[in-house]
Protein backbone atom coordinates (compact mmCIF):
# COMPACT_ATOMS: atom_id res chain seq x y z
CA UNK A 1 0.00 0.00 0.00
CA UNK A 2 1.44 3.40 -0.97
CA UNK A 3 2.61 5.68 1.86
CA UNK A 4 0.14 8.48 0.98
CA UNK A 5 -2.84 6.11 1.50
CA UNK A 6 -1.54 5.10 4.94
CA UNK A 7 -1.18 8.76 5.93
CA UNK A 8 -4.70 9.61 4.71
CA UNK A 9 -6.15 6.63 6.62
CA UNK A 10 -4.34 7.73 9.80
CA UNK A 11 -5.47 11.32 9.25
CA UNK A 12 -9.09 10.23 8.72
CA UNK A 13 -8.98 7.97 11.78
CA UNK A 14 -7.56 10.81 13.89
CA UNK A 15 -10.25 13.19 12.73
CA UNK A 16 -12.98 10.65 13.50
CA UNK A 17 -11.57 10.01 16.97
CA UNK A 18 -11.87 13.72 17.71
CA UNK A 19 -15.10 14.45 15.81
CA UNK A 20 -17.30 11.63 17.12
CA UNK A 21 -16.96 12.55 20.86
CA UNK A 22 -17.55 16.22 20.03
CA UNK A 23 -20.70 15.39 18.03
CA UNK A 24 -22.04 13.11 20.76
CA UNK A 25 -21.42 15.78 23.40
CA UNK A 26 -23.28 18.37 21.30
CA UNK A 27 -26.26 16.03 20.86
CA UNK A 28 -26.45 15.37 24.60
CA UNK A 29 -26.14 19.07 25.47
CA UNK A 30 -28.81 20.05 22.93
CA UNK A 31 -31.34 17.99 24.87
CA UNK A 32 -30.16 19.13 28.30
CA UNK A 33 -31.51 22.65 28.00
CA UNK A 34 -35.09 21.48 28.31
CA UNK A 35 -34.78 18.49 30.62
CA UNK A 36 -35.30 20.78 33.61
CA UNK A 37 -38.82 21.77 32.46
CA UNK A 38 -42.14 20.50 33.79
CA UNK A 39 -45.76 21.07 32.73
CA UNK A 40 -47.86 23.66 34.58
CA UNK A 41 -51.64 24.09 34.64
CA UNK A 42 -53.82 26.02 37.02
CA UNK A 43 -56.41 28.64 37.82
CA UNK A 44 -56.35 32.39 38.40
CA UNK A 45 -59.15 34.28 40.15
CA UNK A 46 -59.68 37.87 41.21
CA UNK A 47 -62.12 38.55 44.07
CA UNK A 48 -63.22 34.92 43.75
CA UNK A 49 -64.10 35.15 40.03
CA UNK A 50 -62.06 33.62 37.18
CA UNK A 51 -59.98 36.13 35.23
CA UNK A 52 -61.55 36.07 31.77
CA UNK A 53 -58.40 36.82 29.79
CA UNK A 54 -54.83 37.63 30.67
CA UNK A 55 -51.22 36.57 30.77
CA UNK A 56 -48.91 34.91 33.27
CA UNK A 57 -45.14 35.22 33.60
CA UNK A 58 -43.15 32.84 35.81
CA UNK A 59 -39.67 34.14 36.58
CA UNK A 60 -37.19 31.55 37.95
CA UNK A 61 -34.31 32.51 40.25
CA UNK A 62 -32.04 32.02 37.24
CA UNK A 63 -32.64 31.24 33.60
CA UNK A 64 -35.35 32.10 31.13
CA UNK A 65 -38.86 33.08 32.26
CA UNK A 66 -41.93 31.16 31.17
CA UNK A 67 -45.03 32.86 29.77
CA UNK A 68 -48.53 31.78 29.03
CA UNK A 69 -52.14 32.82 28.69
CA UNK A 70 -55.11 32.89 31.01
CA UNK A 71 -58.45 32.01 29.42
CA UNK A 72 -61.64 31.86 31.51
CA UNK A 73 -59.52 31.54 34.66
CA UNK A 74 -57.39 28.66 33.32
CA UNK A 75 -53.63 28.88 32.80
CA UNK A 76 -52.97 27.64 29.25
CA UNK A 77 -50.10 27.41 26.78
CA UNK A 78 -47.41 28.19 29.36
CA UNK A 79 -43.96 27.65 27.93
CA UNK A 80 -40.32 28.63 28.28
CA UNK A 81 -38.76 28.09 24.85
CA UNK A 82 -41.49 26.71 22.61
CA UNK A 83 -45.19 25.98 22.94
CA UNK A 84 -45.84 22.96 25.14
CA UNK A 85 -42.36 22.60 26.64
CA UNK A 86 -43.23 23.64 30.23
CA UNK A 87 -41.67 25.75 32.97
CA UNK A 88 -38.23 25.54 34.61
CA UNK A 89 -38.15 23.36 37.70
CA UNK A 90 -37.63 25.36 40.90
CA UNK A 91 -38.87 28.48 42.68
CA UNK A 92 -40.53 31.28 40.72
CA UNK A 93 -41.81 34.80 41.21
CA UNK A 94 -45.05 35.24 39.30
CA UNK A 95 -46.74 38.13 37.46
CA UNK A 96 -50.35 38.19 36.27
CA UNK A 97 -51.51 40.72 33.66
CA UNK A 98 -55.13 41.33 32.68
CA UNK A 99 -56.46 44.32 30.76
CA UNK A 100 -60.02 45.53 30.19
CA UNK A 101 -59.29 45.04 26.48
CA UNK A 102 -56.30 44.12 24.32
CA UNK A 103 -53.64 46.85 23.95
CA UNK A 104 -53.60 48.71 20.63
CA UNK A 105 -50.25 50.09 19.50
CA UNK A 106 -48.48 51.84 22.37
CA UNK A 107 -51.70 52.34 24.35
CA UNK A 108 -51.92 50.51 27.69
CA UNK A 109 -55.59 49.92 28.57
CA UNK A 110 -56.81 49.90 32.17
CA UNK A 111 -55.96 46.83 34.23
CA UNK A 112 -58.65 44.48 35.54
CA UNK A 113 -56.49 43.68 38.58
CA UNK A 114 -54.26 45.83 40.82
CA UNK A 115 -51.08 46.96 39.02
CA UNK A 116 -48.77 45.32 41.58
CA UNK A 117 -49.59 41.92 40.06
CA UNK A 118 -47.84 42.94 36.80
CA UNK A 119 -44.40 42.89 38.47
CA UNK A 120 -43.01 39.49 39.54
CA UNK A 121 -40.90 41.24 42.19
CA UNK A 122 -43.81 43.18 43.70
CA UNK A 123 -46.78 40.86 43.16
CA UNK A 124 -46.14 38.67 46.20
CA UNK A 125 -47.04 35.67 44.04
CA UNK A 126 -44.71 32.68 44.05
CA UNK A 127 -44.77 29.11 42.79
CA UNK A 128 -42.65 25.99 43.07
CA UNK A 129 -42.42 23.81 39.97
CA UNK A 130 -41.43 20.20 40.61
CA UNK A 131 -39.85 17.78 38.15
CA UNK A 132 -41.58 14.65 36.94
CA UNK A 133 -45.20 15.77 37.33
CA UNK A 134 -47.82 18.18 36.07
CA UNK A 135 -47.80 21.09 38.51
CA UNK A 136 -51.23 22.51 39.33
CA UNK A 137 -51.20 26.10 40.59
CA UNK A 138 -53.89 28.31 42.08
CA UNK A 139 -53.59 32.09 42.28
CA UNK A 140 -56.38 33.84 44.20
CA UNK A 141 -55.84 37.56 43.66
CA UNK A 142 -57.29 40.17 46.01
CA UNK A 143 -57.68 43.97 45.71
Amino acid sequence: MPEEYKRSEVSLLSRLQVSIPICLTMIVLAGCGQSDLAPVIGKVTYKGEPIKKGYIVMEPLEGRSARGSIVQGEIVDIHTYKMGDGVRVGNHKVAIISFVREPVGMEVPPSVIPLRYRDPGASGLTAVVEAGKTNELLFELEP
